[in-house]
């Protein structure tokens, strides 16, 4: 812990900064929102705690040594954020996600909705922007020369 220093300190001012993030997601239809909005609300809500979930992991490998491992968690992150949005730029897109579990062509239909061409739109600089990280992270997790 001591050669690391203040580095540490970086995991706990980071989860914090997560843990705030919820309390803008509005869930609540007595808050004036469509019972739709609290429902894309509730879904951001469960992605926002699985990117947080993940970038924390990520992190921690990352402090290990473990650049590789690293990656694939940073890349379920960025994924975790592009489904929010999707879903918040189309609400439909919720129950198409729900549904991935239920059959075989419930989850090919949630696939085709649910990639990188969909979810990280060139309309939205934000996005663009983790997707040249997303990109990258699948570059260096997947079995490509990259990865070498």
């Amino acid at each position: 812990m001591d050669a690391l220093g203040s580095t540490t300190e970086l995991i706990q001012d980071f989860q914090d900064l997560c843990q705030s993030l919820s309390g803008f997601v509005r869930i609540s239809s007595t808050d004036g929102n469509t019972p739709e909005q609290a429902k894309v609300g509730g879904h951001a809500l469960l992605l926002l705690m699985k990117c947080r979930s993940d970038l924390l992991v990520g992190s921690l490998n990352l402090l290990r040594g473990y650049q590789g491992n690293s990656l694939r968690f940073l890349r379920g992150a960025i994924e975790a954020c592009a489904y929010a949005a999707a879903m918040k730029k189309n609400p439909d897109l919720m129950d198409l996600w729900l549904k991935a579990v239920d059959s075989d062509a419930d989850y090919k239909a949630f696939r085709r909705k649910f990639t990188g061409k969909t979810l990280f739109l060139p309309d939205d600089p934000l996005l663009q922007e983790l997707y040249q990280s997303f990109d990258h992270c699948s570059q260096m997790i997947h079995n490509s020369v990259y990865s070498m």
